[in-house]
């Protein structure tokens, strides 16, 4: 009898050591990028264009004086205002003094105060009014193209220009509905834009939508970076 062959197979064996790593579930999505605030600057009231103190594209802080408009008319009121608040305070503290020595009646005295208090409502308006001829920005960041001239005469909500707040940036984006459970405030992303296709924006999930898409049955996130 042949006995048979034997063969032995040699099975290759590669040996490595197990670590812990992070495993990323990156979802990928398209988003839209906008200003942390932006905003038209428009004109309260209408009237001339006296002074321009902005230049197109100029970084402002909040508070500095954009645009001042002919205010003569309402300087001229609050001057006449504050005098006659100022005959009238001086009247009502003569009518008290005389109340006090029971020379005058406590009916004329609550006819004066009225009369006082009158006139300072209809200060404090013109110089509410007043300071609104006085154009500021409203908060800091950067102004676009100036739309005015000095000299022009500009109608109430009239843009003058626009500002934008570049501090921080806005992405919105659209996520499937299905994706809800594993989305929370505070999850970093990376962004990226087709202008500046090497760099990495990196930011975190800011807000999440409370409503889903009926149609699309998306939801939209807010992430700021």
């Amino acid at each position: 009898v042949k006995e048979e062959t034997k063969y032995q197979r040699t099975v290759s064996v590669k040996v490595t050591t197990a670590k812990l790593a992070k495993f990323k579930d990156a979802i990928e999505a398209i988003g839209t990028t906008r200003a942390n605030e932006k905003v038209f600057i428009t004109s309260k009231y209408s009237d001339l264009v006296e002074t321009i103190s902005f230049s197109d594209g100029q970084l402002v802080k909040k508070g500095d004086v954009l645009v001042r408009l002919n205010n003569q008319e309402e300087l001229a009121k609050v001057n006449e205002l504050e005098a006659n608040l100022s005959e009238s305070m001086a009247q009502l503290k003569r009518f008290q003094d005389l109340l006090k020595s029971n020379a005058m009646s406590k009916s004329l005295v609550e006819q004066q105060e009225a009369k006082a208090k009158a006139i300072a409502a209809q200060l404090h308006s013109a110089r509410t009014k007043l300071n609104d001829l006085v154009i500021k920005a409203p908060f800091d960041g950067v102004l676009g193209f100036r739309d005015i001239s000095i000299g022009s005469y500009i109608d109430a909500g009239s843009v003058i220009t626009s500002l934008d707040d570049f501090s921080s940036i806005k992405v919105d984006f659209d996520l499937p509905e299905r994706f809800l459970p594993t989305i929370k405030l505070g999850q970093s992303i990376t962004a990226y834009n087709s202008a500046y296709k090497k760099q990495a924006f990196v930011g975190k999930i800011s807000s999440i939508d409370t409503r889903i898409n009926p149609i699309t049955r998306s939801l939209k996130i807010r992430a700021i970076i």
